[in-house]
């Protein structure tokens, strides 16, 4: 629930900050509330599954995921937005993928390669 909270933070951020910029746009500003909405939507989507819902750290893994994709691309929306580039908001996307992969093989090895024993009421 707060994933979705964030989304509508940043997408209303994204919104204002585009309003005042003087008709010069940024993709990456606009659409920055995407990330928190994906995995919003994931996790929603793995509530189904009720072993998936209960591993915390692999979730965490892929909201820092999400953290550093939407903080790259505000920077990357703003750093646009001024008409300047930077080399240095490559950092994000490495730190997003690298938690997204960290979060992936969590998940994978937990439910898929790890077999824990069913709990009996």
């Amino acid at each position: 629930m707060c994933d979705m909270l964030v989304a509508a933070i940043l997408a209303l951020f994204g919104a204002v900050y585009e309003s005042f910029s003087f008709g010069v746009f940024s993709f990456a500003m606009i659409y920055a509330f995407s990330p928190f909405f994906v995995l919003a939507l994931s996790e929603l989507a793995l509530s189904f599954f009720a072993r998936f819902a209960y591993d915390r750290p692999g979730l965490y893994l892929f909201r820092w995921a999400a953290c550093s994709a939407s903080a790259g691309m505000v920077v990357k929306g703003i750093l646009d937005i001024y008409g300047t580039s930077s080399d240095f908001y490559i950092v994000y996307p490495l730190f997003a993928g690298s938690f997204f992969l960290l979060g992936a093989a969590r998940l994978i090895y937990r439910f898929f390669i790890k077999k824990e024993p069913e709990e009996v009421e």
